[in-house]
């Protein structure tokens, strides 16, 4: 499928940067959002007054959206963690996430991947903040432009970065799949297979995209919020219904899978103080949001 038909899903990427931005203390995300707000059109709700903005604290489903950005964010860093620097890190539809500017300073080989235009916008946030804050040229960090649909584009990222390498992957993506037709999924699911079997058979796929929420669990307000999501992307969200399809589809590909649970994350959500949650209200939210782990059988 030609890359055009995935133009308008990396401008949400604007909405997730606003809300890190106005509702948690996550690293860069105030930068990134002042920033990227330059490329990229600001929602109606940027104009909407702090004090107004207060009251998303009693709306569940602004509670949940926010805490599930984070949840999700910190799940996938939390293994990246226990990770050596004999791995690297491999993101695809990278965005404007964060993820990059934290792993700055180290020594791990991380090579981020998306379409061409949202490549170049994440080039130019991430140069910026790196001359403001000082973070200085890695060079084992690099940009590519993939089509992670696209088989020969993974091949080619092979060869440039990991051909004759000794180095364990880690390939990750996050807020991707909910995008992705069935087959799509499946196209990703092998095109990840495939590259690992060639390049990193100890690699392993990390996505926290693999949210259990059937569309008829939605309240009317998350239908509501889906639609206009819909409209936006021109392309129908798609989730999983349960854990053990998830399970299914992932073993089917040639993976084993693991979902290591969430419970410490709970003391590191920045959005519970900033929104004065209370805990238990955001604790149901840690295993929806549980990062998936797969490995090659």
């Amino acid at each position: 499928m030609a890359e055009k038909s995935y133009d308008k899903i990396s401008p949400t990427a604007i909405d997730v940067a606003f809300v890190r931005a106005h509702f948690t203390n996550m690293p860069f995300a105030r930068e990134i959002f002042q920033l990227a707000r330059k490329f990229a059109h600001i929602p109606l709700y940027e104009r909407v007054p702090s004090s107004i903005l207060r009251l998303a604290i009693f709306f569940p489903h602004s509670v949940e959206s926010v805490a599930g950005l984070e949840i999700r964010y910190l799940s996938t860093n939390m293994i990246l963690e226990t990770l050596g620097e004999t791995w690297a890190i491999v993101e695809i539809a990278a965005g404007i996430s964060a993820r990059s500017l934290e792993w700055a300073g180290r020594q791990t080989h991380y090579i981020e991947t998306d379409l061409p235009e949202m490549l170049e916008t994440k080039q130019s946030i991430f140069n910026t903040i790196a001359s403001n804050k000082g973070i200085e040229d890695n060079s084992n960090h690099a940009f590519m432009p993939l089509n992670a649909l696209n088989s020969s584009d993974w091949n080619a990222l092979g060869e440039k970065y990991f051909a004759g390498r000794n180095l364990k992957i880690a390939v990750v993506n996050e807020g991707l799949l909910g995008y992705l037709s069935p087959e799509e999924k499946r196209q990703l699911r092998d095109n990840i297979r495939n590259f690992l079997t060639m390049f990193a058979a100890e690699g392993m796929w990390l996505s926290p995209d693999f949210v259990n929420q059937p569309s008829y669990n939605l309240t009317w307000i998350s239908k509501r919020i889906q639609r206009n999501t819909e409209r936006k992307t021109m392309r129908p969200l798609d989730r999983f219904s349960d854990r053990g399809e998830i399970v299914n589809f992932l073993q089917q590909g040639g993976f084993r899978v693991d979902f290591p649970p969430n419970d410490e994350i709970l003391d590191k959500l920045t959005c519970i103080p900033k929104m004065h949650l209370k805990r238990e209200r955001v604790r149901p939210l840690l295993s929806l949001h549980q990062t998936c782990c797969a490995k090659l059988m």
